[in-house]
């Protein structure tokens, strides 16, 4: 996926450029390259291939 867009967002194992929500969860799985959030940002970090490489918190 490019982008996924969304105010309460959660993702398993997905992949994806660009990922903007209000509220963002990322699940296991996951391969995202750019995470944009206003409010509250959380990821599961029990396995080694989740990977986020650049967030930000955005106002």
């Amino acid at each position: 996926m490019e982008t996924i867009e969304g105010d309460d967002i959660y993702l398993e194992n997905t992949r994806a450029r660009v990922v903007r929500g209000t509220r963002v969860q990322i699940g296991p799985g996951c391969q995202i390259g750019l995470l944009e959030y206003s409010e509250d940002f959380s990821k599961w970090t029990e396995r080694r291939w989740d990977n986020i490489y650049g967030s930000r918190q955005v106002t």
